[in-house]
């Protein structure tokens, strides 16, 4: 996990933040399936979108606290 505190702005619509939070949603549900071997990604360019999510997730700072800014947000627009 690293350990880069460095924060950036990003303008987004409510509907966005709202894709940009259901993407997040369905990558984790995705990774929880390839890992309780329920789901096998059928093409070659999944498979390799998958394994650099994956890579991204392990090596890099967890989007969990992110993510739930972005929940907390749209919950208070009322999305």
């Amino acid at each position: 996990m690293s350990t880069d505190e460095q924060t950036y702005t990003l303008t987004l619509t409510r509907g966005e933040a709202a894709a940009l939070l259901t993407f997040g949603t369905i990558a984790d549900a995705g990774i929880w399936a390839l890992n309780h071997g329920e789901w096998v990604p059928k093409k070659d360019a999944d498979a390799k979108l998958l394994r650099g999510y994956l890579v991204t997730l392990q090596t890099g700072p967890t989007p969990e606290r992110a993510f739930t800014a972005l929940r907390t947000w749209l919950r208070k627009q009322g999305a």
